[in-house]
């Protein structure tokens, strides 16, 4: 395939985060059915119903772990208890200590990553997050208090003011009343 077929595929992809979400729930739960083989469909069958024998290639014992000289890939570091963030009450809350965490372009690429995580949905901490260089985020500090720019059910942005520009923070709410950062850029017209 060449580059220009890979670039409409990506496009496709990426239209929207629940085509995004939706593709990667398919490929999440293909990907399972394959590594576990016929459990999956043992699981799946209903209770009475015996489940076709599927022929399984497993060993009997598990392969012993194998030691590579490959470096390891990155992972957020551990946050220690003055970096873990509170389970803040609202979306302002989320989005001001988000943006402060955010605005750390000196800190290691891991330690900035693992001080995201806790805030972030799944998606866009593992996804998005994970592959932006701290040193390019354009700022280093909030610079006033964030107001609500829009909120629907379920959903609310943010404009958090930094030194250098409005951020925009999307959060959606988890459930209970949690909120978690589902995207971040830069606020136009601001």
């Amino acid at each position: 395939m060449n580059g220009q077929t890979w670039r409409g595929i990506a496009r496709w992809l990426l239209w929207s985060r629940r085509r995004f979400v939706a593709v990667l729930a398919v490929v999440v739960v293909a990907a399972l059915a394959l590594s576990h083989g016929g459990e999956i469909t043992r699981a799946l069958t209903p209770h009475g119903e015996p489940a076709a024998a599927t022929p399984t290639t497993e060993p009997a014992t598990p392969p012993a772990p194998s030691v590579t000289s490959d470096p390891a890939p990155l992972t957020p570091a551990p946050t220690t208890t003055s970096d873990a963030p509170a389970e803040p009450s609202s979306p302002r809350a989320v989005a001001e200590q988000f943006a402060k965490l955010w605005a750390a372009p000196d800190l290691p690429a891991g330690e900035w990553l693992g001080r995201l995580l806790p805030l972030s949905t799944d998606e866009y901490g593992s996804v998005v997050l994970a592959q932006i260089d701290p040193q390019n985020v354009p700022a280093r500090a909030v610079a006033g208090s964030p107001r609500v720019i829009s909120q629907a059910q379920g959903t609310t942005d943010v404009a958090v003011p930094m030194d250098t520009m409005t951020l925009r923070v999307e959060l959606v709410d988890i459930g209970g009343g949690t909120w978690r950062v589902s995207d971040v850029k830069p606020l136009s017209g601001a």
